[in-house]
């Protein structure tokens, strides 16, 4: 359920609430690319390009897609 929340947030574009469920989901599974992806979307979309920039190098060193790469 936080997952579909912090994608509806995204959506929604209400970055700080999905930061806040994407910090839960990770601390759940640290290890889950997909969520330090969509992080570092919504810190992208908040325009925290540092924050931004270390989630998709982490999703990218865990293994995430060429979608993090673009980004």
């Amino acid at each position: 359920l936080i997952e579909a929340r912090a994608s509806s947030y995204l959506a929604l574009k209400n970055y700080s609430d999905a930061i806040k469920d994407y910090d839960n989901l990770l601390n759940m599974d640290p290890r889950d690319s997909t969520f330090w992806k969509m992080r570092g979307t919504a810190y992208l979309g908040a325009k925290n390009y540092p924050s931004a920039v270390r989630d998709l190098s982490k999703a990218i060193s865990l293994g995430a897609g060429p979608a993090a790469l673009l980004k």
